[in-house]
């Protein structure tokens, strides 16, 4: 498989994307659609738009497995799925509150009492 620059993330960073996503290059169907929030059918029409004039929003591959009658199995790429979260992004600031919170809820104590200290620091400069 052909690499794509996974390992360049920082792992600090890769810790606060596992919540989100298997830390793989490659994720199953299902996967991906639970991190996007959609139903696993409408991956397939993510995968492979039939308009010529516009990209697929996921990439990946087909594969069918083994024996006949098996239907085919997809595999797509982590950073498409992280992008097209990233560009789907539509949200009013109270969503987007309620998520950070949900997000922090899964963090730890130390990283907790860390970013209460950024925090601070972010209010105490708005404030001056």
């Amino acid at each position: 498989m052909p690499s794509t620059g996974l390992n360049k993330l920082e792992p600090v960073w890769q810790d606060h994307l596992d919540f989100l996503l298997p830390r793989k290059e490659y994720l199953r169907g299902d996967e991906a659609a639970k991190a996007l929030g959609v139903d696993p059918k409408t991956i397939d029409h993510l995968f492979g738009r039939n308009c010529a004039h516009k990209a697929p929003d996921l990439v990946g591959f087909d594969f069918v497995g083994r024996g006949s009658g098996q239907r085919p199995h997809k595999r797509v790429l982590r950073d498409s799925v992280l992008l097209l979260v990233a560009t789907r992004a539509n949200y009013t600031p109270a969503e987007f509150q309620a998520r950070l919170v949900e997000v922090l809820t899964k963090r730890s104590l130390s990283e907790l009492i860390t970013l209460q200290g950024a925090i601070g620091e972010l209010i105490r400069r708005k404030r001056a």
